[in-house]
């Protein structure tokens, strides 16, 4: 979806009674409209979940564009088997883009000292948190330094965010498709809305996922 040649690819490949498949990477958390995913054109088009793409998306799509929403793509199925057993009472948190935010520290923080009796897991996204990966993964450590320091029930983790859905029941996420992948996989998640610079996100819609501080 990110190539517009896909436009001209499904014009062609219709003319010799061919079908063109996409398939969306996510949800659009960072903002609600991306250029990227303005304008798109398959016969057949997969989706996360419909109903963000049907209201902001839907009139500049391909008119005889079918959406088929099937969730997440990543797991395995071994995974979606794990989603029905027994959890700890833990908090997860996901960050990514807001490790240059500092509300998030602050945000983390205010978490372990509301909920002492649990553990907070920081799980940080690889590209902050691998130097191997990006010359921007030495934030990640100073980011959870900022997060624990002096709390002794903040952990950091390494866990894959799909094993940590089937481990935690609390998902909290910084912008990002976690917020409804973990929902999928039975967790109670909730979108951090807490940074100061974000105009729009499409997770104030809905009011029972979305919070702004660690006391709501």
């Amino acid at each position: 979806p990110y190539n517009p040649e896909h436009i001209i690819r499904r014009q062609e490949i219709n003319t010799i009674g061919g079908y063109s498949l996409g398939i969306n990477i996510g949800v659009p958390s960072y903002s609600i409209i991306f250029p990227m995913f303005r304008y798109l054109s398959f016969d057949r088009y997969y989706v996360y979940g419909a109903e963000i793409f049907e209201r902001y998306y839907r009139s500049r799509w391909g008119k005889d564009m079918e959406i088929i929403p099937i969730g997440t793509f990543r797991a395995d199925r071994e995974t979606f088997n794990k989603r029905n057993l027994p959890r700890t009472n833990d908090i997860a948190v996901y960050v990514g883009v807001f490790v240059f935010e500092p509300e998030m520290v602050r945000f983390i923080r205010e978490l372990a000292r509301e909920f002492t009796d649990r553990k907070i897991l920081v799980q940080i996204k690889s590209i902050f948190s691998d130097p191997k990966i990006s010359d921007l993964g030495h934030l990640g450590k100073e980011f959870f330094y900022r997060c624990s320091q002096g709390l002794d029930n903040v952990e950091y983790t390494e866990l894959s965010v799909y094993e940590m859905f089937c481990k935690y029941t609390y998902a909290i996420s910084d912008p990002s498709s976690i917020i409804v992948e973990a929902i999928q996989f039975g967790a109670i998640s909730f979108s951090a809305d807490v940074s100061a610079y974000q105009p729009s996100n499409v997770f104030r819609n809905y009011p029972e996922i979305n919070v702004t501080s660690a006391e709501a």
